[in-house]
C-alpha cells in the first residue's frame, strides 16, 4: 500500500490533544500523566489496526514507523518535564515541541476514552474507497440513533437500526456528511463497498512466515528449469535455426514468453519467434502465384507471404530422417503458430510464430525485472503454481493467463515499501515496434541496490501479494505496470471485472478473457481465501495439494 493510503489511515485516528498547562505543578503533573496515557493508547490503536487488520502492508510502512518514533520523542519530552516539575521547575519541553500553552482548552479523559474506543472491534468501521484508501469511523453504538437525521440512505429506506442499514445495502454506514458529499460529487459510485476483514485479522506467526518462505523456495526449485534443461532447450533452438536457415537465409530465431522471460517452468513449451524479411519472400513468384490461386483473391499480400514462410518451415522440419512429430499450423485470434514436438528424448513441445517483435521485446522486459532481484522469479513461479492448482489460470475456460499473473506480481512488487521493483518504462528511451511504444530501461544493475533495501522474506512478500489484491479496488482501478499512480478503470475497457493493462499493447486488456461474473469473483475471492488459510497456519504444499 502506498504512503498516501497510510497517511489517510493515520489521519482518521484522533491524535491525543496536547494539554493546556496551568501554573499549578500538581495539576500539570496530572495533565502530563494523562497525556502520556493518551499517547500509549494512540500507539496501541495504530498497532492494532496495522497488525491485526492489514498485517505487513501497513505495519512495515515508513510513515507508520515515523509516527511511532514521534510518539516516543514526545513521551521523552513528557518524562523530562515530569522531572522538572518534581524539582520545582515549570514545564518546558512539551511547550517547545507541541506549543501546549496556545491550546484554549484541554481534552484529557475524553481523548483517552476516544482512543480506547478505537481498540474495540465494535468501535472501528473500515470502508474502502475507489482509490484504495480506508475510512475509519469511530462511533458509540449505544448512543447512535436511527434513522440518522439528514442521512439520505436512512431516509430513503426507512432504516431503523445499524443492522438494517448493513443488511439492506451490504454497506457500512459512514457519517452523513461524508455520505452526502460523495453522493453529490460522485453520484455514479456513491455507495461505498463494505470490506469484510474477518478473514484478514489473523496475524501469522514468525514460524508460519518462515515455513512459507521455505515452501516457496522449495516450490521454485521443484518447478523452475535446471541449467541442464535450459542447455538442452538452447541446443534444440540452435538446431532448429540451422535447419531453417537452409530455407530462409538471414532469419533470426528469438525466444519469447516463458521460454525466455525468467518465469519459465520445467513443463513450459519452447516458444520461438522467427524474424524474417517478408519482402524477400514476396519476390518468390512461383510460391506467391501458387498460394494466391489456392487461397483466393481476398487473402492479403502479407498473409500470403506468411503462409509461404510457414510452408517452408513445414517442408524443412516435416521431412527427412530427423523430422519433427505432430507438426501442424494453428491459428488463434492473435497469431499463427506452427506447433510440433522434437523427435528425440527429452521431448519438447515447440511453437514458432512469425515476426511477433512486440512479444520478443515483452519477454526482454520481464526478464529484466527478473534480473533485478532473485525474489521476483520465485514469487512469479509460486503465484503461477498456486493459480493453476486452484483452477484460476486458464484462458481457455475464461480465467486469467499465466502472463497476467506475472503482471500482477510485478505491479505489486512496484508498490511494496520500499519498492522491490522500479518502473522500467518510466522515462525510458522511445522504441516503437509495429506501432507500439516498447521502450524500457534494460540496465537492471542500476536497480539491484534499491531492491535490496527491502529485506522482506519470500513468505512475507507472498502474504503481502495476496493481501494487496484482497484489498485492491477491482471495480475502479486497472493494473498497469507502466504507471506509478493508480489508473482509473473508467479510462480503460470497463466491461470486465478485472482489468490488467498490457505494458506495450495499449488496447489489450488481459482481463477480457473473463467472460462471466462468476469467474471474476472466483479469482478475486481466491486471494482472500488463500490469505486466510495461510494466516491460520495451513502449509502451502497442503493448500496446493502437493507433496513437499
Amino acid at each position: 500500500m502506498g504512503d498516501n493510503f497510510i497517511s489517510k489511515l493515520i489521519s482518521k485516528i484522533p491524535w491525543p490533544a496536547p494539554p493546556c498547562f496551568t501554573s499549578d505543578s500538581k495539576k500539570d503533573l496530572e495533565l502530563i500523566q494523562t497525556f502520556k496515557e493518551n499517547l500509549d493508547m494512540y500507539k496501541q490503536s495504530l498497532e492494532y489496526i496495522s497488525k491485526n487488520i492489514f498485517t505487513t502492508a501497513v505495519s512495515n510502512s515508513r510513515i507508520l514507523q515515523e509516527t511511532f518514533k514521534r510518539i516516543e520523542e514526545i513521551k521523552n519530552h513528557a518524562e523530562r518535564d515530569i522531572s522538572r516539575l518534581n524539582s520545582g521547575f515549570g514545564v518546558k519541553f512539551l511547550i517547545e515541541s507541541l506549543g501546549c500553552k496556545k491550546m484554549p482548552q484541554r481534552i484529557s479523559k475524553d481523548q483517552l476514552t476516544a482512543n480506547y474506543d478505537l481498540i474495540r472491534d465494535s468501535g472501528i468501521t473500515y470502508v474502502e474507497d475507489s482509490k484504495q484508501s480506508v475510512f475509519i469511523i469511530r462511533y458509540d453504538s449505544q448512543k447512535i440513533v436511527f434513522p440518522i437525521t439528514d442521512c439520505p440512505c436512512c431516509e430513503e429506506n426507512n432504516i431503523t437500526s445499524k443492522e438494517e442499514l448493513i443488511t439492506h445495502l451490504k454497506r457500512i454506514h459512514i457519517t452523513c456528511k461524508q455520505f452526502s458529499r460523495k453522493k453529490k460529487l460522485e453520484p455514479h459510485k456513491f455507495a461505498i463497498e463494505k470490506i469484510n476483514f474477518e478473514d484478514l485479522k489473523y496475524l501469522p506467526s514468525a514460524d508460519t512466515i518462515g515455513r512459507l518462505a521455505h515452501d516457496i523456495d522449495d516450490l521454485y526449485h521443484i518447478n523452475c528449469s535446471t541449467d541442464k534443461e535450459i542447455s538442452l532447450k538452447d541446443k534444440v533452438i540452435s538446431y532448429i535455426k540451422i535447419r531453417l536457415e537452409t530455407q530462409l537465409p538471414n532469419c533470426e530465431l528469438e525466444k519469447y514468453g516463458s521460454s525466455g522471460n525468467g518465469f519459465g517452468q520445467k513443463t513450459s513449451d519452447i516458444d520461438l519467434c522467427l524474424i524474417v524479411d517478408l519482402k524477400s519472400v514476396f519476390k518468390e513468384k512461383k510460391y506467391f502465384k501458387l498460394l494466391s490461386k489456392e487461397c483466393g483473391g481476398e487473402t492479403t499480400v502479407s498473409d500470403l507471404c506468411e503462409l509461404i514462410v510457414f510452408s517452408k518451415i513445414c517442408n524443412e522440419l516435416g521431412y527427412g530422417s530427423e523430422k519433427v512429430i505432430d507438426l501442424e499450423l494453428r491459428e488463434s485470434a492473435r497469431v499463427r503458430v506452427i506447433n510440433f514436438k522434437t523427435p528425440t528424448e527429452p521431448q519438447f513441445e515447440v511453437d514458432i510464430c512469425l515476426n511477433n517483435r512486440v512479444a520478443v521485446e515483452n519477454t526482454k522486459l520481464l526478464k529484466t525485472y527478473c534480473m533485478i532481484d532473485e525474489r521476483v522469479p520465485k514469487l512469479g513461479i509460486a503465484v503461477k503454481v498456486w493459480a493453476k492448482s486452484i483452477d484460476i489460470c486458464n484462458p481457455r475456460i475464461g480465467t486469467l493467463s499465466a502472463y497476467a499473473y506475472i503482471l500482477l506480481v510485478i505491479y505489486y512488487l512496484q508498490r511494496t515499501n520500499p519498492p522491490i521493483l522500479p518502473l522500467l518504462q518510466a522515462n525510458a528511451k522511445s522504441n516503437i515496434i509495429d506501432g507500439h511504444e516498447c521502450g524500457f530501461d534494460s540496465n537492471y544493475e542500476n536497480y539491484i541496490a534499491d531492491a535490496r533495501k527491502n529485506t522482506s522474506s519470500e513468505g512475507n512478500i507472498f502474504m503481502g501479494f495476496l493481501e494487496f489484491y484482497s484489498l485492491f479496488d477491482w471495480n475502479a482501478n486497472t493494473v498497469d505496470i507502466k504507471s506509478k499512480n493508480y489508473v482509473p478503470k473508467l479510462h480503460r475497457n470497463s466491461d470486465f471485472k478485472i482489468s490488467i493493462q498490457d505494458p506495450f499493447e495499449s488496447n489489450r486488456n488481459l482481463g477480457d478473457v473473463i467472460k462471466s461474473t462468476d469467474a471474476g469473483e472466483k479469482i478475486i475471492n481466491s486471494f482472500k481465501s488463500t490469505l486466510s488459510q495461510l494466516q491460520r497456519g495451513k502449509p502451502l504444499f497442503r493448500l496446493l495439494n502437493l507433496n513437499s
